[in-house]
């Protein structure tokens, strides 16, 4: 019986691992991936043909295993090319609908791309997208095809005519194999004669649409967004058979997530007129002789091209200027052409592309910080007669240079001593003092040329104040300067206040308005009004009186929240696409290290620097310190004790009261003792009283209150 039994278990162990062996998948099928996605694990630069760079976290659609070593993918941002399987892992991050959209955008990549065996990669995609539409498992979706071993080439005659033959004979039968194996990689679906399908539309459509619209208006990409937008909502109110289609367009353009429209960038002709201009700026640099070449109708012609590469940068779809402009080249070339070119006209330019670009590619400012440009602008200032159009735009390029830099490289630090300042304080107090003559002589005179002065010589103080720390033994260059009895200063101290009231930063700078605005005034002759020049620093009101605030709304929405147009030639509207053309500062490295409750808003820190010792804080006349202290008790009655302002306006209390005579005798004592204890009640009744802004906050006010009780004993 014994025996029995183990024959038995022998022969039931054989059926097992017959069944094992033989219905296993073969080792080459076993081989294949079936995942899709793939997300990269650390950084790599293409030194490879066919290769392609990325970042680490970046994300792919596999498209083929070319081998044991590389996959053939289409990248996130609508790039092909071949990535090292070492450096990526599977990814399931991303939806289903995310997939499907990058396998569509793979799709439009490849169709006008010549790929070997671009036709088993495609049906590929096909299958692979139906079958994550419709939730299929790894089990049941196709796998990733692998690339054959030899692409098929005609034989060349050759003595050996018997291995020819061999391999021709083996042809056919390594198609058929071919054919069976592609069968293999998909997984059966069942045989259903469907309804014959509308032709599918290919994605991308909507956006090489709105290029063709965009170039032939001239106008900006977003007007022509809601040109878009609205044609096809008529159309399709028009025509019911075209709802659908309408609706596909829209949301294609509309969509946040942009693969599929950088699939098509290369398709477009905003994408060839930028590779274009940048390109003959990169060759310009590099051809000495032709940029020496001393005819004015050479100067005319470079000034049209930089006048076009002007606007396109201003009206273009920013995203492509991102995605265009990715390398050191082209600001160390345009960099070079600056420092070289003697005609300021030319210069101008080159500084209007040097503010768009800051402000639309945030990867490229820093090098401009690191170029040859802030060190000529600094020399120029101190030591060349400037006109005020080119003081403006010098003043304006440090302004972004500085405001987007937490730290300086030391050769710029080292330039920004009391005497450069005084140079500045020098120019706008005799800018404005000859503005102010010419005006009283002309009574028709406008005042927007000192306007706009101002506010650039406001924003670029601001931007220099950031990398200064007042400490208790010695001021800054900022304030230095100012005690110098400027006329300037006035001025400035002036246009500080109204910011201050308006509670706005002066270094939410939007650059390509300011471009856009100042393109028309480009001439050999500086004419710039206010009626010109409506950008962010100025805002004439539906009431067509001129509000002088610095940075008055410049974008209008209606009550119903359709687009509407604004000053700047822009839109904006309820389903606009925003695009991060305004910067926000933060706080500079040596601020933050020596005085980490120093304001982060420019305006704020500055004001809270004049405060800080009696001495610059006599430059402010008693009834202006009255409305400082209205506005910092009416924001700390306003703000809750969770914001990251209130500790601000906390911050410059505090200096006030302790560097001038407000209270003595006491101005407004009891409306901030009570404003102050809303904010201990505030505090303690938030659910974030751990919170690092409440406690601050909580801090500075305890501080306030001993402050004012000691004065008050």
């Amino acid at each position: 019986t014994l025996l029995t039994v183990v024959l038995l278990a022998n022969q039931i162990c054989g059926i097992f691992w017959f069944r094992a062996v033989h219905q296993s998948p073969s080792p080459k099928l076993f081989s294949l991936v079936v995942f899709s996605m793939f997300v990269a694990r650390y950084n790599f630069v293409a030194k490879y043909p066919q290769s392609i760079s990325f970042s680490s976290n970046d994300h792919f659609l596999a498209l083929r295993k070319e081998n044991d070593h590389w996959y053939y993918v289409f990248h996130e941002d609508g790039r092909l090319g071949s990535i090292p399987t070492n450096y990526v892992e599977e990814s399931n991050i991303k939806s289903s609908e995310e997939v499907a959209s990058m396998i569509d955008a793979a799709v439009v990549a490849m169709s006008s791309v010549e790929i070997f065996e671009k036709n088993i990669i495609l049906k590929y995609l096909e299958h692979l997208r139906e079958g994550v539409l419709a939730g299929f498992g790894k089990d049941k979706l196709p796998r990733l095809p692998i690339r054959s071993k030899a692409r098929p080439q005609a034989q060349p005659v050759d003595i050996r005519s018997s291995s020819i033959t061999k391999k021709s004979e083996r042809t056919p039968e390594l198609q058929k194999l071919r054919k069976e194996e592609l069968k293999s990689y998909l997984p059966e679906r069942k045989k259903s004669p469907p309804p014959t399908p509308p032709s599918k539309r290919t994605p991308g459509t909507a956006y090489l649409m709105l290029d063709k619209l965009r170039n032939t208006t001239q106008t900006s990409y977003l007007r022509c967004v809601v040109s878009f937008v609205k044609m096809m909502n008529v159309l399709a109110l028009s025509d019911p058979q075209l709802t659908t289609l309408s609706k596909e367009l829209i949301n294609e353009i509309l969509d946040n997530n942009p693969t599929i429209r950088r699939a098509v960038y290369t398709r477009t002709d905003d994408w060839k007129a930028l590779q274009s201009y940048v390109t003959n700026l990169e060759k310009r640099a590099k051809d000495q002789q032709e940029s020496s070449w001393p005819l004015a109708e050479d100067d005319s012609s470079v000034i049209s091209d930089l006048d076009s590469f002007v606007d396109l940068l201003c009206n273009m779809d920013p995203d492509m200027v991102c995605r265009c402009i990715t390398e050191d080249d082209f600001p160390l070339a345009l960099s070079y052409l600056y420092q070289r070119k003697k005609r300021s006209l030319v210069r101008r330019f080159y500084l209007l592309i040097v503010v768009a670009i800051c402000h639309i590619q945030p990867q490229i400012w820093n090098v401009f910080l690191d170029s040859c440009i802030p060190m000529e602008i600094i020399r120029e200032i101190r030591s060349s007669e400037l006109t005020e159009l080119d003081f403006i735009l010098d003043l304006r390029v440090l302004t972004i240079l500085f405001t987007k830099a937490n730290s300086l490289p030391l050769s710029i630090q080292n330039e920004l001593h009391e005497s450069f300042f005084d140079s500045v304080f020098t120019r706008v107090s005799k800018l404005v003092s000859d503005t102010t003559q010419s005006s009283g002589d002309n009574e028709n005179s406008k005042s927007g040329p000192p306007l706009l002065l101002l506010d650039t010589f406001v924003q670029f103080i601001c931007a220099a104040n950031r990398h200064f720390c007042v400490s208790s033994t010695s001021l800054t260059p900022v304030l230095n300067t100012m005690l110098a009895n400027h006329m300037a200063t006035k001025d400035l101290i002036e246009r500080l206040l109204f910011i201050f009231n308006r509670d706005t930063d002066p270094l939410n700078l939007d650059g390509v308005s300011f471009v856009r605005k100042l393109r028309g005034t480009l001439g050999e002759c500086f004419d710039l009004s206010s009626d010109q020049y409506n950008g962010s620093l100025l805002y004439r009101g539906a009431n067509d009186e001129s509000d002088n605030g610095l940075y008055a709304r410049s974008r209008h929405l209606s009550s119903n929240g359709h687009y509407v147009d604004n000053e700047n030639g822009e839109v904006s509207g309820g389903d606009c696409p925003k695009f991060p053309s305004q910067h926000r500062p933060s706080l500079a490295d040596v601020a933050l290290q020596s005085a980490p409750d120093t304001p982060v808003n420019a305006a704020r820190k500055l004001l809270a620097d004049i405060f800080s010792t009696r001495e610059t804080a006599s430059l402010v006349y008693r009834n202006d310190v009255k409305v400082v202290i209205d506005v910092i008790i009416r924001q700390i009655c306003d703000l809750p004790a969770t914001s990251p302002n209130l500790s601000e306006f906390l911050f410059c209390m505090d200096k006030v009261i302790r560097n001038t005579d407000c209270m003595s005798p006491p101005y407004r004592l009891d409306d901030l003792l009570d404003a102050l204890k809303g904010v201990e009640y505030s505090a303690s009744s938030s659910n974030r009283t751990g919170d690092f802004t409440t406690t601050r906050s909580l801090r500075l006010t305890n501080d306030l209150l001993t402050l004012l009780k000691a004065m008050s004993s």
